[in-house]
């Protein structure tokens, strides 16, 4: 875990080394730290680059773990469940920095793992949905997002609604 007194900007810089605790501070260049500071304002940061990373809330930690991942560069950004224990509202916004990441020429591979729909970037190209720990449909979301495929997955009826660009699933409780 990183230390509870870490800068948000500190915990962004660790990204640069891939661990959870900065090196020396005269090991991160000048050069580095404009990186830092660049993928802190990209994602909306800069107001608490200099804030407690211990103190923010869920939403805003995923954004500053997010700003990490960028610096680190890494090819392939894996996300398990990364709205889970936000509000609705965290959501939206963790979403939205989600869909401006993937917008960005320089963007890696981005794999979510998630059980909702709505939680999804819009502009989601491929899916896998597992069930019983095996592959139950693979392809463009468009052919694997469907309220067919999903009633299968989750044997109850289950009808998939794209609107704005976003999948929605409306489920009735009683005949699943």
């Amino acid at each position: 875990a990183f230390d509870e007194a870490m800068r948000v900007r500190d915990v962004v810089a660790t990204g640069l080394f891939g661990t959870i605790r900065l090196p020396l501070q005269q090991a991160v260049k000048a050069a580095q730290w404009r990186r830092v500071d660049a993928e802190i304002e990209q994602l909306g940061l800069g107001a608490m680059a200099d804030g407690v990373f211990s103190r923010l809330s869920t939403g805003e930690q995923m954004k500053v773990l997010l700003a990490r991942a960028m610096v680190a560069e890494a090819g392939l950004l894996l996300l398990d469940e990364p709205t889970a224990g936000l509000d609705m509202g965290a959501r939206a916004v963790c979403v939205g920095v989600l869909e401006r990441l993937l917008n960005r020429k320089d963007h890696p591979t981005v794999v979510i793992v998630s059980h909702h729909l709505d939680e999804l970037p819009r502009m989601v190209d491929q899916v896998v949905l597992l069930k019983e720990g095996s592959v139950f449909a693979a392809g463009p979301a468009e052919k694997v997002l469907t309220s067919e495929r999903l009633g299968g997955l989750f044997d109850c009826q289950v009808q998939v609604i794209k609107t704005n660009g976003r999948y929605v699933a409306d489920v009735r409780k009683d005949d699943c």
